[in-house]
């Protein structure tokens, strides 16, 4: 499954929760999630922690720490965490494989996910998340998600952006307020395209204010980390 998305819908909470799940439910897995980021994965992982402090059925482990999450035997499951710059070892197997970020990866990109994905046995019950926002129209994310597009891989599609997230909203403050004066004429321009995909006032308040506040005044930058359709993401 490839999931192309905007900034912090909490997807990856979501991927780890179903992962720690299968761990701890099935017995002889084991799953990854491999970011790109050291503290990017410390939080990931983090989660993972939390659910396992309160799971209801605390099973006995082998490793509990800050990179992995092991039971004892016989159960013998695990979920690890590890970073794409740090490069991946090609001989473990793998059931449960959530690449986080893949668009972000850097240089070691077309290494590590080759590596990771030879892991994963071509058999019932395996699972392979790559999560991302987009990061312009190279790398392997993009083209993963284009030759799904395709239907010239294996690979599923879900886009989930930031029209479809009930806390992109700023209510209270009309668009006809005075304090939306001074925006940029290209900045309003483009609100007649978001208002024909759906979006409401409170929406479009909500990226008149992100625009100068979380992107730096660029609503290049705002397309990219608020993409309102999976081509648009890709092309800011």
């Amino acid at each position: 499954l490839n999931i192309l998305k905007h900034r912090q819908p909490g997807i990856s909470t979501l991927v780890q929760a179903l992962y720690f799940f299968m761990i701890h439910e099935v017995a002889g897995i084991e799953g990854i999630v491999i970011a790109h980021r050291t503290d990017s994965a410390q939080a990931i992982f983090r989660r993972t922690k939390i659910f396992d402090q309160r799971c209801p059925e605390r099973r006995p482990k082998k490793l509990n720490n800050l990179k992995e999450l092991e039971y004892d035997p016989p159960h013998h499951s695990a979920l690890r965490v590890a970073v794409a710059e740090d490069g991946l070892g090609h001989g473990d197997t793998r059931q449960l494989v959530h690449n986080s970020e893949l668009a972000r990866w850097g240089s070691k990109a077309d290494e590590v996910l080759t590596g990771v994905l030879i892991s994963v046995p071509n058999a019932a019950g395996t699972m392979v998340i790559n999560e991302s926002t987009a990061h312009g129209v190279v790398g392997p994310f993009y083209e993963k998600y284009t030759e799904a597009e395709k239907g010239a891989s294996e690979y599923e599609n879900f886009f989930i952006g930031w029209l479809e997230d009930v806390t992109c909203r700023l209510e209270g403050v009309p668009l006809e307020d005075p304090c939306w004066g001074n925006m940029p004429v290209e900045w309003v321009e483009d609100e007649e395209r978001l208002r024909r995909l759906g979006a409401e006032d409170a929406q479009l308040a909500f990226r008149r204010r992100a625009i100068p506040d979380r992107c730096q005044g660029s609503p290049e930058m705002f397309r990219e980390q608020y993409p309102a359709t999976a081509a648009e993401a890709f092309l800011a």
